[in-house]
This record gives C-alpha cells, sequence and structure tokens, in this order.
C-alpha cells in the first residue's frame, strides 16, 4: 500500500526515525509511573469476579471422542475463550 501522494515517506528526511514522534524511548516504556495504579485496577477486577460480573468464555466439547475434532478447532481459532473437553 502506498502513502498517499502529500503524505511524507516514515523514511524521509523529516523524521528523525521510522516511527517519528511515536517512536518508543525510555520514558514512554517506564511502567514505574504507573505501579500505584496497579493495585486500583486488580482491587476493581477481584470485587467483579467475586460478584459474578467478571466471568471467563470457554467452549464445551463433550465426549473424549470429540477430543481430536476440538484440539484441531482450537488451532483452527473455533473456540472462545478456553476449549475444555468435558469427559
Amino acid at each position: 500500500m502506498r502513502p498517499p501522494p502529500n503524505h511524507p515517506s516514515p523514511f524521509s528526511s523529516e523524521h528523525d526515525s521510522p516511527a517519528g514522534e511515536y517512536a518508543a524511548d525510555e520514558e514512554r516504556c517506564d511502567t514505574r509511573k504507573y505501579e500505584e495504579m496497579g493495585s486500583t485496577g486488580a482491587d476493581g477486577l477481584i470485587h467483579m469476579a467475586l460478584h459474578g460480573r467478571l466471568q471467563g468464555r470457554e467452549t464445551i466439547v463433550d465426549g473424549l471422542e470429540n477430543a481430536t475434532g476440538a484440539f484441531l478447532g482450537l488451532l483452527r481459532g473455533d473456540n472462545l475463550g478456553k476449549m475444555v473437553v468435558r469427559l
């Protein structure tokens, strides 16, 4: 795909890197400044899980005789969440 005619090439001299102003640098990759926010998110997820508002998705296939088909479906991406074979 070619960029529009008025769009400069990402590799032109106008940019200091291929990603331009969005290039990753040490400051943008430093997650330590967000540590205090981590417990807030984890607390919210725990609260939702305990009250049944956060549930995992799974695809259930019945019978060991269907395990091969379930595995192949897993490789194709037919499952939603976990693939479970119920015996």
